[in-house]
């Protein structure tokens, strides 16, 4: 209610639900018992805002700290949407990697509910997960690696913002270049079908040529 307020966009937020997106008569077949499997894939929000301070970001006016949803109601979220027949889910939040700072759990919660109340013993069922920030990451990578040794994620999104150390010190990002480096080269050796994308912010304004060049540099890895 706050988001609306503040930006009043087309689409209330509160209208948004952590269901499946639209999808149009191409994209949904039926199934014989009645259920309809559908190519869009099914989002699932597991939290709203973050731990991080980035000086660019605006969310902190909407969303001061995380707001995690309790694992049960993700699990039972997810499970609706295999009762309606989807069989590919984007598991979603402002910054996935700070989920449950606020219920007293982490990430590492977080995938092991996922991985063994809903898509265990589902080989057909296609998992992703949108908004790492990196340094928390990085930090619980080890208890998140044998879920991506498992083969089961198809993809992910690393957020890395700069190539450059000296621009992500102006963002006010506490990770270093060469660790985002290292952690994409795990995961590459880890789980060689995994997509891994990333966004990046260019024209920041401490950016200089070389740390643009940089940048460029680092998208290679992705």
């Amino acid at each position: 209610d706050e988001f609306d307020r503040l930006f009043d966009p087309a689409i209330p937020l509160r209208d948004i639900s952590s269901g499946a997106t639209p999808a149009d008569d191409r994209e949904v077949r039926a199934l014989g018992d009645g259920r309809a499997v559908s190519n869009r894939p099914y989002n699932v929000m597991v939290s709203a805002g973050c731990l991080n301070h980035c000086a660019f970001c605006i969310g902190k006016n909407v969303f001061p700290t995380v707001q995690s949803v309790p694992l049960g109601d993700i699990v039972a979220e997810c499970q609706e949407g295999i009762r309606k027949g989807y069989t590919n889910f984007v598991i979603g939040g402002s910054d996935v990697a700070s989920y449950g700072h606020d219920l007293g759990c982490d990430v590492t919660d977080l995938f092991s509910a996922l991985f063994s109340d809903v898509f265990q013993g589902r080989p057909d069922l296609v998992v992703g997960f949108k908004g790492f920030e990196p340094s928390r990451f990085i930090k619980h990578f080890a208890g998140l690696k044998e879920y991506f040794r498992s083969g089961r994620i198809g993809w992910l999104c690393l957020p890395v913002q700069s190539g450059s150390d000296s621009v992500l010190g102006s963002m006010n990002r506490k990770y270093r270049v060469e660790d985002v480096v290292r952690v994409v080269g795990e995961l590459r050796e880890l789980a060689p079908a995994l997509r891994i994308e990333t966004d990046v912010i260019f024209c920041y304004p401490t950016e200089t040529r070389q740390d643009f060049e940089a940048s460029l540099k680092l998208i290679e890895h992705f």
